[in-house]
């Protein structure tokens, strides 16, 4: 009996700290995450030389956050990791992965990471995209907070 007891003590313990840190991610918020990051894929598609539209991103983020990077670093990181490629042929969602409320760097929110696998016309490779989205709760729009590619491992082909 006493270790019952005790368990559900840890447990109960457990769940408070990890509602510090966690938060349910809902059928409904990853389709959103999804569509929110499906958009800004195709902006960056269309704009990735656009410092301008990169900007705007940074900057409708920024009302919400604190800043991790000026709006220098994160257009540029962007730039500097699309300037040489043409438009995608292919991308296809590789995960949803979230319900974070803290990340380093950025202000207490809600976080979800969201990962494409991307092929591009002028490149054999597959690459993974990775969309870091943010929203506080009241408004409940996810922004744009960080873009992140790199290529895929071999091993990992279809």
């Amino acid at each position: 009996m006493w270790a019952s007891a005790s368990e559900g003590v840890q447990s109960s313990i457990i769940r408070e700290k990890q509602a510090d840190y966690l938060f349910l991610l809902t059928k409904s918020s990853r389709v959103e995450a999804e569509r929110a990051a499906m958009g800004y894929a195709r902006s960056i598609d269309a704009t990735s030389g656009d410092v301008q539209r990169l900007g705007a991103f940074y900057r409708e983020a920024l009302l919400w956050r604190a800043a991790a990077l000026t709006e220098r670093q994160f257009v540029e990181s962007i730039k500097k990791t699309r300037v040489n490629f043409q438009a995608p042929s292919d991308r296809i969602l590789e995960s949803v992965d979230g319900g974070f409320r803290q990340l380093p760097g950025y202000a207490n929110a809600e976080y979800v990471i969201v990962s494409f696998d991307v092929r591009f016309a002028d490149s054999p490779l597959i690459y993974t995209e990775q969309f870091t989205l943010e929203r506080v709760p009241a408004l409940s729009t996810w922004r744009l907070v960080a873009y992140f590619m790199s290529t895929k491992p071999f091993y990992l082909y279809e």
